[in-house]
């Protein structure tokens, strides 16, 4: 293999990176434009939960996803057979975005593939869990607790790794690029959106499948977020408003195709929208508090700003991580304020986990693609189940339905437990799309 085939012989400028695909897998649909539409309706998935008994939990609802035929998406009963729900959900999105981004990319198994079809070397994934898949552990532990050993699944550490996504997505289109995949609680999918621009713009890839996957719909999860006081017990969830007393859990998958702008022009392919800068910076404060004053985020946000060379006025949306959550809506109204002073000439802000849950890991990477439609699109989508903002969070709210305004740049922003925070600038690609190309 030439070296030029992976690294280009002289050092380049920085590239830009732009979104061609975008692969959904959520508790509103699987397809970008209705879930989009959904979400502006105000519309929620937000129900009790049916599938297990929560008989014993504080927490009764979740947002699930609806069922979705495998075998549509190029997943064989073989293949179910060794994967996790999530691995499942990632590999859905994946082929979802790869599909509306027109690349023509070789499908191969995911397991037992002895003559592998040409790889791609500057074509690679940035996917990741939040949290060791939960369903495959306790299968197991359940089995060796019983003293049933044999009976214990070889497959049971593949399916729970957080970073079997990347790994599996790599192989199902043979992505021999960079394979990342960050870890960083509900951050999880910004920062590996982030990872996946740092590859393209650096020029060492020219594709990236990027984003996140997860599940919080399973009792482990539930009794976690009852027990640390997080979780909704009214099984509403109401970011910034003042009678809020929760998250409610969701799951899914989220996931873009990224790749630099001029190997999508090259191909003639379809444009979503451009990423332009981020921010990452740590509260180094506690595993689960954010401080009132949410120094991280701030930092963050400044920090996503002078990388994309923008000022405040700038930016028409923010997308807020919106958990719902006492101190840390206070918090990011907060850090938000410190940019955006004057809420009659702030951007407008609003939050979608109201619709689609916490998707964990995949929420980051959901609130990314929602923050680049709504830039593309003028159109902001409200925060589902605020009515009585509390006035410690005080925002250009969006309320109700969604608003039709200028959004020449969106703010996604993404809060992690241990203090990871993520601030991302995207725009929106306007005017009539560009046919995709195969």
């Amino acid at each position: 293999m030439a070296p030029s085939e992976i690294l280009p012989r002289t050092r380049r400028e920085p590239q830009r990176v732009v979104v061609t695909g975008i692969g959904l897998v959520t508790p509103l649909g699987h397809d970008h434009q209705v879930v989009f539409e959904r979400l502006c309706q105000g519309e929620s998935a937000i129900a009790p939960i049916r599938s297990f008994d929560v008989s014993t939990l504080p927490l009764k609802h979740a947002a699930v996803l609806p069922a979705l035929d495998a075998a549509a998406f190029g997943i064989s009963e073989r293949e179910r057979h060794i994967l996790d729900s999530v691995q499942e959900s990632a590999l859905i999105a994946a082929e979802i975005a790869v599909r509306d981004s027109g690349l023509d990319l070789p499908r191969q198994a995911i397991r037992g593939n002895h003559q592998p079809s040409p790889g791609k070397p500057r074509m690679g994934t940035a996917i990741g869990m939040s949290h060791a898949a939960y369903e495959p552990i306790r299968t197991a532990l359940e089995k060796l607790g019983s003293g049933r050993i044999r009976q214990v699944s070889p497959h049971a550490l593949n399916q729970s790794r957080p970073c079997g996504c990347a790994a599996l997505v790599s192989i199902r289109y043979r992505l021999q690029g960079p394979m990342l995949s960050q870890n960083a609680a509900s951050a999880t999918g910004a920062l590996n959106v982030i990872s996946a621009y740092e590859a393209i713009r650096s020029g060492r890839a020219d594709v990236m499948i990027a984003g996140g996957a997860d599940s919080g719909v399973n009792p482990l999860c539930l009794a976690i977020f009852s027990q640390n006081l997080t979780g909704s017990r009214v099984g509403r969830c109401r970011p910034f408003d003042g009678e809020r007393d929760g998250v409610v859990l969701g799951e899914g998958a989220a996931l873009v195709v990224m790749e630099s702008r001029e190997h999508a022009l090259a191909r003639g392919a379809r444009i979503h929208g451009e990423m332009i800068g981020y921010g990452q910076r740590s509260d180094a404060h506690d595993m689960s508090v954010i401080p009132a004053e949410a120094t991280g985020l701030t930092l963050s946000i400044e920090e996503a700003l002078r990388d994309a060379g923008l000022e405040s006025g700038e930016v028409g949306y923010i997308n807020a991580h919106g958990t719902a959550t006492l101190r840390n809506d206070i918090g990011e109204a907060t850090a938000i304020r410190r940019f955006f002073p004057d809420p009659a000439r702030a951007p407008w802000v609003s939050g979608t986990k109201g619709q689609l849950g916490h998707m964990l890991a995949a929420s980051g990477s959901a609130e990314f693609v929602v923050a680049l439609l709504a830039s593309r699109d003028d159109r902001v989508p409200p925060t589902a189940g605020l009515e009585n903002p509390d006035p410690n969070c005080e925002l250009r709210h969006v309320m109700g339905k969604a608003i039709r305004t200028p959004v020449p740049y969106a703010l996604s922003l993404s809060i992690g437990m241990g203090g990871m925070n993520s601030a991302i600038v995207v725009r929106g690609e306007k005017g009539p799309a560009a046919p995709k190309a195969g």
